[in-house]
């Protein structure tokens, strides 16, 4: 049997060898974020949201979202659809006429959401495995319909007031109701006073930070593959 062994491939045995993640952990929490807020649960089926995780910055995989809100209006006896998008540099300006025009997007996810009675639920959403370049990003909220191409009559989001427990926002939430995230759609809500209060989707973000190798771990595998393959030749000759 004849055995080939590249410089590539030594090397991409290094880097994978070197490159390893952490678990996953809660790193964003804001679904009890201020004692006695209300449930705060509405008609609106699109929603945008800006995320920071407690996390160090850097390429970060979203793994799930073990508590989501979500309000069930009325119950249409079918499914209905959540999407999920995870977007970067977004245009936040209050003078925006579409937050995402400038707006990259780093990885999307649907979920399928059989038919509830009227209430508020808390879902676990699992397996999303969408790596963003940073550990902050926005989440888009999409509330879809059964097909897919219309935004639900029948879903609402829960929102919170206070800050976040874990993690950070800006205090603002977009929440739209037209199809389209403009900068007038950045807004708070009324807290336990009345008064404007800082404002966030409820929910929890599990997530993990993406391994960087560092330079001289990368020096040494690079030299440990580059010493086999020399090894591996001169017991070819």
């Amino acid at each position: 049997m004849k055995i080939t062994l590249t410089f590539k491939t030594a090397l991409a045995a290094a880097l994978l060898w070197t490159a390893a993640s952490a678990p996953a952990q809660v790193v964003y929490d804001s679904n009890t974020t201020a004692a006695n807020d209300g449930n705060f649960a509405t008609a609106v089926p699109h929603y945008l949201q800006l995320v920071t995780l407690a996390l160090p910055n850097g390429p970060t995989t979203i793994n799930a979202f073990p508590i989501f809100g979500l309000r069930w209006n009325t119950n249409p006896g079918v499914n209905q659809l959540l999407t999920l998008n995870f977007w970067t540099g977004i245009d936040s300006n209050p003078g925006s006429t579409n937050v995402l025009t400038p707006a990259t997007l780093a990885g999307t996810i649907t979920f399928n959401l059989p038919a509830q009675a009227v209430g508020s639920y808390n879902y676990s959403l699992t397996g999303v495995n969408v790596t963003v370049p940073s550990n902050t990003f926005a989440l888009e909220i999409l509330m879809l319909d059964s097909t897919g191409t219309n935004l639900s009559t029948n879903l609402g989001g829960r929102l919170s007031t206070g800050t976040p427990v874990l993690g950070s926002n800006d205090g603002f939430i977009f929440s739209d109701t037209d199809g389209t995230l403009a900068g007038s759609d950045r807004i708070q809500i009324n807290g336990n006073s009345g008064n404007p209060a800082p404002t966030n989707y409820r929910m929890q973000i599990d997530a993990t930070t993406v391994a960087v190798p560092e330079p001289a771990g990368v020096a040494f595998a690079v030299g440990g593959a580059l010493t086999a393959l020399v090894a591996f030749r001169r017991r070819r000759a």
